[in-house]
């Protein structure tokens, strides 16, 4: 799924946005990974290990997002959103 353009380098990769499916540079995504304990945390500067699943760094999409369990379907694990995990990765 990486993907590059012409210039190389990290901030030229593209992701699938979990919400959308469509693909962006991740300068315009947010990386979310699940911790240890089983909890959905932004990896704002990304650089925390685990799968990653990207979204649209926009409010509503992550809404969405967070509303259609987005995340515990593509794990497949039990996993847990934390309350308020769209404003915490606004305010991040």
């Amino acid at each position: 799924m990486k993907k590059s353009n012409k210039l190389g380098g990290k901030k030229n990769s593209v992701r699938r946005c979990l919400v959308s499916g469509d693909e962006f540079n991740i300068d315009v995504l947010v990386r979310f990974v699940v911790d240890p304990e089983g909890i959905v945390v932004p990896d704002i500067y990304e650089r925390l290990p685990g799968r990653g699943y990207w979204i649209r760094a926009n409010y509503n999409l992550i809404t969405k997002g967070v509303e259609k369990g987005v995340f515990q379907k593509r794990s497949k694990k039990n996993i847990q959103v934390p309350f308020g995990l769209v404003n915490l990765t606004e305010r991040a």
